[in-house]
């Protein structure tokens, strides 16, 4: 329960992947070098253009697609498109809508370097992480 506290949470560059990454993959190898993906977010707009900016610098080739709006209304649309995801990654919404997206199966596991650093109370309970909060 300590987990459903309302942090807002950065699913760690690839960790929500609706589509690519498969348990335990290694980032370099699942992640595209070039293409275009969708990010949804409920973080404010700084917070955006300082993690949009780090990805920029990691895959300059891939163009982001970013989709603004509350979390609410983010999770009410990822559980929608559940047979037709929208969106490559969420980047910052609750916890609580994570371990819902979570239990529905619609989050891929994966593990970014060092994840075990990050309290459990502030990542999923799966052995390959499908979530983690953002300030953890």
């Amino acid at each position: 329960m300590k987990r459903k506290i309302g942090m807002i949470i950065l699913l760690i560059s690839v960790a929500l992947l609706l589509t690519a990454c498969g348990e335990g993959s290694n980032i370099a190898e699942a992640t595209p070098t070039s293409g275009t993906i969708t990010v949804y977010t409920a973080l404010e707009h700084e917070l955006v253009d300082e993690f949009l900016a780090d990805f920029n610098t990691q895959y300059p080739d891939i163009t982001v697609n970013i989709a603004c709006d509350s979390t609410g209304v983010i999770t009410a649309h990822l559980i929608a498109k559940t047979e037709n995801p929208q969106a490559d990654l969420v980047w910052g919404t609750s916890a609580s809508s994570m371990i819902i997206l979570d239990e529905m199966g619609l989050l891929e596991p994966y593990a970014p370097e060092g994840i075990e650093r990050i309290l459990p109370m502030f990542k999923s309970d799966a052995t390959v992480p499908t979530w983690a909060g953002i300030t953890a």
